[in-house]
């Protein structure tokens, strides 16, 4: 795992990965009812132990998902929130369910993607505009090591 995130931004932008390899972007969208996003694998883990949102939220609406296509795999994934520049990163961090059930994430769209080769434990990076606006979440697969 990484422990700073790289420059996701300059990255879709360029299409490239880390050590120059050319990536190819795919475009799909998603639909946040909620503003609440909640990133996991759907094959590991239990159904019935769903993770809670990330306490970071955004307003609630239809955002672009930008795939990061190396050598076939999906080196990261970017849900667009506004077209800025991250002028910093965080790392997007667990909430909490309430009553212990999956009321959080109901009625949540789903974008489901093949991830890279690792564990299935990767990280969000949430970036921020200068004004401290979310512009957008990242989850590393590949980035990081090429």
């Amino acid at each position: 795992m990484q422990d700073d995130p790289i420059e996701y931004d300059e990255r879709f932008a360029l299409g490239t990965s880390a050590n120059g390899a050319e990536c190819a972007i795919e475009r799909t969208w998603l639909l946040l009812p909620t503003g609440r996003v909640v990133a996991m694998d759907p094959l590991g883990g239990r159904h019935d132990d769903l993770p809670a949102p990330f306490v970071q939220v955004v307003p609630a609406g239809r955002y672009r998902v930008d795939l990061l296509v190396m050598d076939g795999l999906i080196a990261a994934a970017r849900l667009c929130i506004r077209d800025e520049s991250a002028a910093s990163w965080e790392q997007a961090l667990p909430g909490h369910l309430r009553d212990g059930g999956d009321a959080e994430v109901a009625g949540y769209d789903v974008n489901a993607f093949p991830s890279g080769e690792g564990d299935g434990t990767y990280r969000t990076w949430v970036g921020r505009t200068r004004g401290g606006e979310i512009t957008c979440f990242v989850t590393d697969f590949l980035l990081h090591d090429a």
